[in-house]
């Protein structure tokens, strides 16, 4: 199972600061995320990133693992 833990500040609908740690259940690693201090996020940014990264996690799923991608346009259809 996947973990994430984390710390997030927001103000009105912009998050200010982010310290995200994400540990992966098939390599035990552990990723850390931070926010920069200069850059906000807005909230539909972030709802915006989460539905294109489970939209191609739904499309990797529905490969075989043992499937090579053969060119760079392919990956982004």
């Amino acid at each position: 199972m996947d973990q994430v833990k984390g710390v997030l500040t927001l103000q009105g609908e912009a998050l200010t600061q982010a310290d995200i740690n994400l540990k992966t259940a098939k390599s035990n690693q552990v990723m850390h995320f931070t926010f920069r201090d200069d850059k906000h996020w807005k909230l539909q940014q972030i709802q915006d990133a989460r539905n294109h990264v489970n939209q191609a996690l739904q499309l990797l799923s529905g490969r075989d693992e043992s499937y090579h991608f053969k060119t760079g346009a392919e990956v982004n259809k």
